[in-house]
């Protein structure tokens, strides 16, 4: 996060594309943190999952989306270049 803010608040650095691939990258490491891990967590944590139907289902379109939109990110990233 604090990538993506030094990144937006550079006015130079801003208008090249490389810039919004990279905090695409860091927003989406953020989600990842924020929705993915504590998921995770609580799945190996009580060898279950124990948070509902409708999770159960959603998690797999948070994790694989996630990774393909990193993935996206990363070789956005290095076409460019």
């Amino acid at each position: 996060m604090i990538t993506a803010f030094a990144l937006l608040r550079c006015s130079k650095l801003r208008s090249h594309a490389t810039t919004a691939f990279v905090v695409s990258l860091c927003l989406s490491d953020l989600m990842f943190c924020a929705i993915n891990l504590p998921l995770t967590a609580s799945r190996y944590i009580n060898e279950a999952w124990v948070l509902g139907d409708t999770l159960c289902k959603l998690f797999p379109f948070f994790f694989y989306g996630n990774v393909a939109v990193s993935l996206m990110s990363m070789v956005a990233i290095t076409v460019n270049r």
